[in-house]
């Protein structure tokens, strides 16, 4: 530590010794405070996303035409990790997913609270055949987007891609779950 001299080089100046204290107290209040002002509002960091806490597994997608295009998905299965999904991620990269799956097949409503990524959502029905397909999808909204008919899954993926593949509704997704 730096030697705090005052008027005379062996006394320390007790104003210079408080202002130092000062500046390290102001320091840690600022990483206290800030810090979770950069992960979120709510104090949520995007490492707390299922996508980040999950295995990942394969998941393949066949359209109409027959092109292929394999995702590496997170699964999500428990109904907290559905709530969070894809919360405050920041990035997701082009082969990355998150599939919601759920234990009965119906209609289901998803929303993009507190998503800060643009999505697409492929609605899913048991035997993997897609139902309905949104695109780029509203970051942060709050509007309720419906499957439009019974569903087993919901996959969600970067905004655009449904376009760049030709995923529309009949393309056919391959996973275990499915008939």
């Amino acid at each position: 530590m730096p030697k705090l001299t005052g008027s005379s080089d062996s006394e320390p100046n007790h104003s210079m010794i408080q202002r130092h204290l000062a500046l390290k107290f102001a320091l840690v209040v600022f990483v206290c405070v800030c810090a979770p002002i950069y992960v979120g509002r709510d104090g949520h960091a995007q490492v707390a996303s299922p996508l980040y806490q999950l295995p990942v597994e394969s998941i393949t997608v066949t359209t109409a035409e027959g092109a292929r295009c394999t995702f590496q998905t997170v699964v999500v299965r428990s109904s907290a990790d559905q709530a969070r999904g894809l919360m405050h991620v920041r990035d997701l990269r082009l082969n990355q997913s998150m599939l919601f799956l759920y234990p009965d097949e119906r209609p289901r409503s998803m929303w993009m609270k507190n998503t800060i990524v643009s999505l697409d959502m492929w609605f899913i029905d048991r035997e993997g055949v897609v139902q309905h397909v949104v695109r780029y999808t509203t970051p942060q909204s709050l509007k309720s987007i419906p499957s439009e008919s019974p569903v087993l899954a919901v996959l969600e993926i970067n905004a655009g891609l449904s376009d760049m593949l030709g995923v529309k509704k009949g393309a056919k997704v391959s996973y275990p779950a499915f008939d």
